[in-house]
C-alpha cells in the first residue's frame, strides 16, 4: 500500500489503520517529519481497540484467590492509549475521525 507521494504506512499496522495513515496524510498534507506523531496514533488506536475487545470478552474485572475484585490490567491499556492517541493528534494540529474496525 503506497500514497500518492511513495509514502507507505507502517506495514505493522493493520490494513484499515494503514488506509486512515495514508489518508491522513493526503488529507492534512503531512509532511514526513510528521509520520512519526501519525504512526503513534495509529499504535496507541490498535492497543486501545485491542485492550478493548479483550474487555468486551472477559469483563472490567477480575477476582483474586481470595476473592476480591480488581480491574483488569486492559482497563489501564485502554484509557492510556486513548488519550496517547488524542494527544498525538492534538500535537499534529488535526482532527481525524478514528480508524475502522478490522473487519
Amino acid at each position: 500500500m503506497t500514497g500518492l507521494n511513495g509514502w507507505k504506512p507502517p506495514h505493522h499496522l493493520s490494513s484499515p489503520t494503514q488506509q486512515w495513515w495514508l489518508d491522513a496524510v493526503h488529507m492534512h498534507c503531512l509532511e514526513e517529519e510528521h509520520h512519526h506523531l501519525l504512526t503513534l496514533a495509529a499504535e496507541c488506536w490498535e492497543r486501545c481497540q485491542d485492550a478493548r475487545r479483550l474487555l468486551a470478552e472477559q469483563g472490567l474485572t477480575y477476582r483474586d484467590p481470595e476473592g476480591f475484585a480488581h480491574l483488569r490490567p486492559e482497563v489501564a491499556v485502554e484509557r492510556e492509549n486513548l488519550l496517547n492517541y488524542a494527544r498525538a493528534l492534538d500535537a499534529l494540529g488535526v482532527f481525524l475521525e478514528p480508524p475502522p474496525e478490522p473487519a
